[in-house]
């Protein structure tokens, strides 16, 4: 009662009291006594705290690790309406888990393929499909991105669909050899592979794809600035890569100055956008370097301030920036 299973990912500020608990899990695993002493060793205000502290995801685990650990779940569960929950990419990590997890109810859905490739592997999504698991071109997508040819080939000998998303997410992780496999299986790419190898700072795929004849567009450029590579954007622009304004723009969303000063070197065209995502990004040095420029004083910046804390909105109206009401 109360199990149910999301797809979604726990936030950064949950993983901290997550260790703790699972380091007591492994040390009952180790351990040569039942889960009944296991459980005694610990008063039930203890275990109630523990429990209370997870993340719904957490206590959907810790209800398998002692009995008193699962009472204390049902309680938390019973006190904060919130039913625990066992995220389905923490299943596919091997095919036992997911064989225990479909048994427990776990979606067989085509996000479900997609998981399996991403977290769990070959083996894994062989599983799910043998039990009918539907898919789509985001089970490529997903081992394309994980750099795994070996499962990739396999999705194509068994008709799975790919397509430029396939090509761009293998470009993004820097993994050439599945973006090989890909392409020269007859996958089809468009301008995203270009841009996602500028996002991730690959210049050895980016060389590869351009050599192979695929296009790009001014977002190679706003990627590569985005992510703070100026070699990378600097190649692009050499080879011929169109930028525009959006490439400052993204330099600025990253908090990348040095790539800023570059554009301004090269006169390239810097945009009232610039302040705007510095100040969104919340990068307060880079916003006063900005303002200090003269790359404009459009309302839009000091919403953007706004949105991320007061001392940002005060800098912007002391630099005499607009604001709408």
């Amino acid at each position: 009662a109360g199990r149910k299973f999301g797809h979604g990912i726990p936030g950064d500020q949950d993983v901290t009291y997550p260790c703790r608990t699972l380091r007591l899990s492994v040390r009952f695993c180790l351990m040569e006594r039942s889960q009944d002493n296991f459980a005694m060793e610990l008063p039930a205000d203890v275990w109630h705290l523990i429990a209370a502290r997870q993340h719904p995801s957490w206590r959907g685990v810790l209800k398998h690790v002692a009995r008193q650990l699962r009472e204390s779940v049902v309680k938390v569960e019973q006190e904060s309406d919130e039913p625990s929950t066992l995220l389905v990419k923490d299943m596919c990590g091997s095919v036992e888990l997911i064989q225990w997890a479909h048994g427990q109810g776990c979606p067989m859905t085509k996000r479900t393929s997609a998981l399996a490739a991403e977290f769990g592997g070959l083996e894994v999504l062989r599983w799910c499909r043998s039990q009918g698991c539907a898919w789509d071109v985001n089970t490529s997508k997903s081992a394309a991105g994980r750099g795994d040819s070996a499962t990739l080939r396999w999705c194509k000998e068994q008709e799975c669909p790919w397509g430029p998303s396939t090509c761009a997410e293998a470009a993004l992780g820097g993994h050439l050899e599945a973006l090989k496999f890909a392409v020269e299986g007859g996958c089809r790419w468009d301008e995203t592979t270009c841009a996602s190898a500028a996002r991730g700072g690959h210049l050895e795929v980016l060389m590869w794809a351009r050599k192979h004849g695929c296009r790009w567009t001014e977002s190679t450029c706003a990627a590569a600035a985005r992510s703070g590579r100026l070699d990378v954007l600097q190649w692009a622009r050499t080879n011929g890569c169109k930028c525009s304004s959006n490439t400052a723009a993204e330099a600025a969303a990253g908090g990348h100055q040095h790539v800023l000063e570059w554009c301004l070197q090269q006169g390239l065209p810097i945009s009232y956008k610039a302040c705007v995502n510095a100040a969104g990004g919340g990068h307060k040095a880079l916003l006063e370097w900005c303002l200090d420029k003269g790359f404009g004083m459009h309302r839009d910046i000091c919403a953007a301030a706004a949105s991320v804390g007061l001392s940002l909105l005060q800098l912007c109206r002391e630099r005499g920036c607009n604001w709408d009401w």
